[in-house]
């Protein structure tokens, strides 16, 4: 990059609960100084200077400083959206996943080692540079001691640490550039500005979280505890598969003590795995076994089970049940380890995973002091969403994208080959399952589809199935495993069925048969629509991102961040807030006036218009957004509109 860059780092107040963007204290430059908050308005300059300038600013998970600096001048909010929107905001951290992303895919392990991002972490792999001494000190979070202080009268320490991180920050931008100019991957940071921008949007809604209804939480926990006890499910009790818990006896001689009890028990190899085995045996399942050659228990394996074994289906039930008590409900607790729930829930993001979608991530178990209460809001069990409720004077907002995935594989494809009949059948405005579903039941159509309210069973039968096919072999997924998501779903398949169904699906969609076509155990690489390198792809992983995932990854978060700019840089949604993303579902806080249905509807125009800028072969009959207004967040929120066509606020 031969444009001007500048380096920066802000030190601010520690983070407390209920203040994720606190006032900075001072901001550190390099090439350049440490500039203090005093005397007054000279910080603030300094940076309205740099914001204005043509010079692209380097950060390490810059949406923090920014949101800070935002924070304590307001007034630099709309140079600071200039500057994003100019693509000049640069992130170490995002930068070094997409170096690795393009050099061998891994992200998050390389040889069995867990990579990390944080600065000192990046400065020790890249520069050799030793920080744990200085992160480990208590300098980082004194900072407010010297508030009101200019920089030139810090104590030393305190200076040095703020401009070193500034100076590590700006070397490990110039290693970067090196790193991709030597591996020949110049066009590798293509994308960065995307996953940049999108991480200030994520932290918009992480500052903001999600308001609590403490009373209804602590009723479901209450419930959900009752409903886990092993005695509500006496087949697996009686299996053998969990030994319950103990507490312990008293002594016989001293009846005030009392021996050591013992925790409940999963008796994974003496009876969970023969249990799987005898399920795979009846069903006729080949049994999965994991690399080291022990039968596999996995998650995914008791589901594809569970609809065939009823143990097996009450283990899943359970285990549900028991990781919202020991792990979700917890993580709602602040302080940790009190008895209070959180009045607010702030989820974390990690903006860029393999195929380019964002992730969710809350405190785990291990952190023993968080600074607030935060969970993975992406995760979250449908009977937790009606744990949180928006703020008065609000109504919560919906918007989801329908059959994306459809969308992407149909614009892959014609850009590809130049045709895809899926995506004529979705231009056309079709439910592209349903219209398998017909082909499948030798049906046209509108008879297939009339058959949801002659009989509803057959329909959703043979839709379901329509989906498992549709969604999973464009995925590269062999037909075994599409056997066993169809088993999840109820659908019992034979391997002769299966390669029937797929004859089929490969003969109404011919250009897939290209697509498809196996080409050994190489390893494949591809790039996004907005130029996102991923190497390191095998078979699935490059059918799955190239076709179903990475694209629409793109265009959620172009019209997450269009919707962000629209609420927080003075546009038609002012007043309105970003509390979460779900996949392909955004979740806003709206004004609860007469103007809600005309904010929903702007949502969705806005969600449509950007996600054409990434499908440009689709209209707007197939990418379509469904909007639903709430006062309790649920999974079941539908449309709802008035006498008068207007969207209104949905109930159960």
């Amino acid at each position: 990059m031969t444009t001007q860059v500048k380096a920066f780092d802000v030190e601010t107040f520690p983070i407390t609960n209920g203040n994720l963007d606190p006032r900075v204290v001072c901001c550190s430059f390099s090439p350049g100084s440490v500039i203090g908050n005093a005397p007054l308005g000279v910080l603030e300059e300094r940076l309205k200077q740099e914001l204005e300038s043509a010079r692209h600013l380097v950060g390490h998970n810059v949406a923090y400083d920014l949101s800070c600096i935002a924070k304590t001048w307001p007034q630099l909010r709309p140079l600071i959206w200039r500057a994003y929107k100019q693509r000049r905001i640069h992130d170490t951290l995002i930068r070094e996943k997409l170096l690795n992303l393009a050099a061998h895919g891994n992200i998050d392990t390389l040889a069995g080692r867990q990579v990390g991002y944080s600065l000192q972490a990046i400065a020790k792999d890249r520069l050799g540079v030793d920080l744990s001494d200085d992160k480990s000190s208590t300098i980082r979070v004194r900072y407010h001691e010297l508030d009101g202080i200019p920089a030139a009268s810090y104590p030393r320490d305190f200076y040095l640490y703020s401009q070193q991180d500034a100076d590590i920050t700006l070397r490990i931008f110039q290693s970067q550039e090196k790193s991709a100019a030597e591996t020949g991957l110049c066009g590798v940071f293509a994308s960065e500005w995307l996953h940049v921008n999108m991480a200030w949007c994520l932290y918009h809604s992480t500052i903001r979280g999600l308001k609590v209804d403490k009373a209804y939480t602590r009723f479901l926990w209450d419930e959900t505890v009752e409903d886990s006890q092993l005695d509500n499910f006496p087949l697996l009790r009686s299996s053998g598969i969990i030994t319950p818990a103990c507490q312990g006896r008293p002594y016989k001689k001293n009846p005030n003590k009392f021996t050591k009890g013992s925790k409940e028990k999963v008796n994974v190899a003496s009876a969970l795995m023969p249990r799987v085995v005898q399920a795979c045996k009846e069903a006729g399942i080949p049994v999965e076994e994991t690399d080291t050659g022990r039968v596999s228990t996995s998650k995914q394996v008791i589901a594809n089970l569970a609809p065939f074994d009823p143990v097996l289906e009450e283990y899943q039930r359970r285990q549900k049940l028991s990781k919202l008590v020991t792990t979700y409900f917890p993580a709602m607790v602040f302080p940790r380890d009190s008895e209070f729930l959180a009045d607010t829930i702030h989820p974390q993001y990690d903006p860029l995973k393999r195929t380019g979608r964002i992730s969710s991530r809350g405190n785990s178990a291990r952190n023993k002091s968080p600074l607030y209460a935060s969970v993975n809001i992406q995760q979250v069990d449908p009977r937790i969403r009606g744990c949180y409720v928006p703020r008065e004077g609000y109504v919560f907002l919906s918007a989801d994208y329908r059959a994306l995935e459809l969308c992407c594989l149909a614009d892959t494809i014609y850009d590809l080959y130049g045709s895809s009949v899926l995506r004529e059948q979705l231009n056309q405005g079709k439910d592209a399952h349903s219209y398998f579903g017909s082909v499948m039941t030798h049906k046209d159509y509108e008879t297939f589809l009339a058959m949801e309210d002659i009989e509803p069973d057959y329909y959703v039968h043979w839709r379901n199935l329509a989906k498992v096919i549709g969604l999973s072999l464009p995925g590269g997924m062999g037909l075994k495993t599409m056997m066993k998501i169809a088993r999840g779903r109820g659908v019992v398949l034979t391997e002769n069925e299966a390669e029937d169904h797929r004859e089929t699906w490969l003969d109404t969609y011919p250009n897939m048969n290209d697509y498809l076509a196996y080409e050994g155990d190489e390893e494949r690489t591809y790039e996004s629509p907005l130029g996102m390198i991923r190497a390191g792809c095998n078979y699935t992983q490059y059918c799955n991102g190239k076709a179903l995932q990475t694209p629409g990854a793109e265009g959620m978060k172009l019209a997450t961040m269009r919707l962000c700019e629209e609420m927080y840089n003075g546009g038609f949604l002012s007043g309105c807030h970003f509390v979460a993303s779900i996949h392909d579902e955004v979740l806003m806080e709206v004004p609860d006036d007469e103007d809600k249905h005309i904010y929903a509807e702007m949502v969705k125009l806005i969600m449509v218009e950007e996600m054409k800028k990434i499908l440009t072969s689709l209209n707007s009959r197939a990418i379509k957004v469904e909007a639903a207004l709430m006062r309790r967040w649920d999974k079941k929120a539908a449309p709802a509109y008035d006498e008068a066509g207007q969207l209104t606020i949905w109930t159960r």
